[in-house]
């Protein structure tokens, strides 16, 4: 059985499910679903996002992702290793494929072996 508390008022930073919030909330939720997709299946994404978190999630906003101030501090703070580790968990065929050009590893260095 739920208790009710009598004369109980919300947080201040609690938002209402009813309203101009909650039309406004799907909104930036569907945003930060695509953005978590996004960082999961494109590396390069993921390599910007590693480099500068900042510029990546403003990049982001300009290209049409509608972010709050606290979803972009919530983004900035998540540990880059974690979208890493999620593209891991994903089956290649999900991923895009970086098409920037690598530089091959070298077996061993000048004048070594012969």
């Amino acid at each position: 059985m739920k208790r009710r508390v009598v004369g109980h008022r919300p947080p201040a930073w609690h938002v209402p499910w009813k309203g101009d919030a909650a039309e406004v909330a799907p909104l930036t939720q569907k945003s930060v679903e695509i953005l978590i997709g996004k960082l999961a299946s494109d590396e390069e994404l993921r390599e910007r996002f590693r480099r500068n978190r900042r510029e990546a999630l403003r990049a982001a906003r300009q290209e049409g992702l509608e972010l709050t101030p606290l979803e972009i501090e919530a983004l900035a703070a998540t540990e880059a290793e974690a979208f890493d580790r999620m593209a891991g968990a994903l089956d290649p065929r999900l991923r895009k494929a970086s098409l920037k050009a690598t530089r091959p590893k070298v077996a061993g260095k000048a004048g070594e072996g012969a």
